[in-house]
């Protein structure tokens, strides 16, 4: 069985909970190969510090800001926006 677990480096939560997810999936099918996968390192590996930094800034500093992105671009097809680029790595992953 192959298990691939998206994560991002959030806070370190999200991390965090991957990390217990996998190692509960390793105990319950010691055969299984359980892969963790930031998608935002995988998916632009060259921008992920500025994208983890400018989140943190937005949360810590800006959140009506980012609540304000958010509700800009939540109804937005991914194809039209960054998101596309996320959508193809992660058929890139799974294929």
């Amino acid at each position: 069985m192959k298990i691939l677990i998206l994560t991002g480096k959030f806070c370190m939560g999200h991390m965090t909970a991957s990390k217990s997810l996998a190692q509960q999936i390793l105990d319950a099918y010691p055969g299984a190969q359980v892969r963790i996968e930031d998608l935002v390192d995988y998916a632009v590996p060259e921008l992920s510090a500025a994208v983890y930094k400018g989140y943190n800034l937005l949360v810590t500093c800006g959140p009506a800001l980012f609540n304000a992105y958010y509700k800009l671009t939540e109804n937005v097809p991914a194809h039209l926006c960054f998101a596309g680029h996320f959508v193809e790595k992660l058929e890139e992953l799974l294929g």
